[in-house]
């Protein structure tokens, strides 16, 4: 064999080699690299949207003021307006001991609203390094959102063919509020417990399920929707004739329901024996305009036919509903597996049914992630499978790119007094 023979011989399996170790590692390099591209993309966006912001000097009745800034504040400050004001308040101050009222004696807006999980933590990582919490949360947020990718795509994968479980982290990347992820906002850290718990289910891992229940119900508050996952990946294990092993677990299984249950009650517990105010939480919720108007269940209808009349409110509150039964109900779905094809349509009807009309409930889809790209077809033609990866997957994604442009810039970026703009 000549030098030159040689030398191609070991350029070709040089290149092979390489190829198969980014196959091989395709479940690490992947998610990561959608996430850190439209990560950077929306730190330009608010960079440069934040150069509109006004400077907060406290004159917003719409807007509650803890920390004033100047104008075009910088990275930072801008990632933490809005709910991280409060998150920074919780940080540095900690939760009052007694509810603050107003001269009618009603409860005000104040910081047991907030989950402590997020803030505590940010907080104690700001007194340990020294940095700031507008430096610390918005950093802290975007590698826990990193890692929930990670989750996402082996929870996903596990079930689901490369592709779909690739579009579904791209989607979810691109979605319009995924830029929550960088701001001084939970949802980093809520993504990455809902995949993690859902994972840990479908391994059966029940114990560490329990303790991601549990930081879940100190994040937000929807651990209570967990509980018809639990019943789900429960039935499914009592309807496979091959399970020898769920006899013995079917009790443990059926614990994690009451579990999820008490769970949610714990921080509204921790309020009242904190306060000394037995409805301290439902109290503070109140006093937010977007509770305090609505009645969250129900209220979904109420404010359509309101503002769209009655026919056409309730036939966007039939349809939605309707369409979310088609694509969970679907035979392909069957492909989530019982875990994730169940939160893909439990969390929506949750939120449906305890939240208030309002524009954040923009931000709280980002955790509806299967629904990001809810058509996980096993088999598909290769017209069908080129449609999708050519057309149909690259438009959804520049859509979400251009939505996340306009939620920065419209939704977290205030740019006017008094700000009679949407909220993140």
């Amino acid at each position: 064999m000549t030098v030159w023979a040689r030398s191609s011989v070991t350029t070709a399996e040089a290149g092979t080699g390489a190829r198969n170790r980014l196959r091989d590692r395709y479940a690490l390099w992947f998610p990561l690299l959608a996430y850190a591209l439209t990560r950077a993309l929306d730190g330009v966006f608010i960079v440069l949207a934040g150069r509109n912001q006004v400077a907060m000097t406290g004159v917003d009745p719409n807007y509650h003021l803890v920390f004033p800034s100047p104008a075009d504040p910088g990275y930072g400050v801008v990632a933490t307006n809005w709910d991280g004001q409060w998150y920074r308040l919780i940080a540095e101050q900690g939760y009052p001991l007694h509810l603050p009222m107003d001269a009618q004696g009603h409860v005000v807006m104040n910081s047991w609203a907030f989950y402590p999980l997020s803030p505590v933590t940010s907080g104690l990582i700001s007194r340990v390094t020294g940095l700031g919490f507008t430096t610390v949360a918005p950093v802290l947020n975007l590698i826990l959102g990193a890692i929930a990718v990670l989750v996402m795509y082996r929870l996903l994968s596990g079930t689901l063919n490369r592709f779909a479980a690739s579009a579904t982290v791209l989607v979810t990347c691109a979605f319009m509020s995924a830029p929550a992820m960088q701001l001084s906002y939970t949802e980093g850290l809520a993504l990455l417990l809902v995949c993690l718990s859902l994972l840990l289910l479908r391994t059966r891992h029940y114990g560490w399920f329990a303790v991601a229940a549990l930081g879940l119900s100190l994040t937000r508050p929807i651990a209570l929707a967990l509980v018809p996952v639990v019943a789900a990946h429960w039935l499914a294990r009592r309807r496979d004739p091959d399970d020898d092993t769920f006899p013995a677990e079917r009790r443990r299984v059926a614990l994690l329901v009451p579990w999820c249950v008490a769970v949610t009650g714990l921080w509204p517990l921790i309020a009242a024996l904190a306060t000394g105010d037995l409805f301290a939480y439902p109290k503070t919720m109140a006093a937010w305009k977007v509770y305090g108007q609505n009645i969250p269940i129900g209220s979904w209808f109420g404010r359509e036919i309101r503002d769209r009349g009655l026919i056409l409110g309730l036939l966007l509150c039939l349809v939605v509903p309707a369409l979310l039964l088609f694509v969970v109900r679907r035979r392909p779905a069957r492909a989530w597996g019982p875990e994730v094809r169940t939160w893909a349509w439990a969390y929506p009807v949750y939120l449906f049914a305890v939240t208030a009309p309002g524009p954040s409930i923009v931000r709280y889809l980002l955790l509806a992630f299967p629904l990001m790209w809810p058509v996980p077809d096993a088999e598909l033609s290769p017209a069908a499978s080129r449609l999708q990866r050519r057309v149909v997957l690259p438009a959804v994604v520049v859509a979400g790119l251009l939505l996340q442009w306009y939620w920065i810039s419209q939704y977290v970026v205030i740019y006017n007094q008094p700000h009679r703009g949407p909220f993140p």
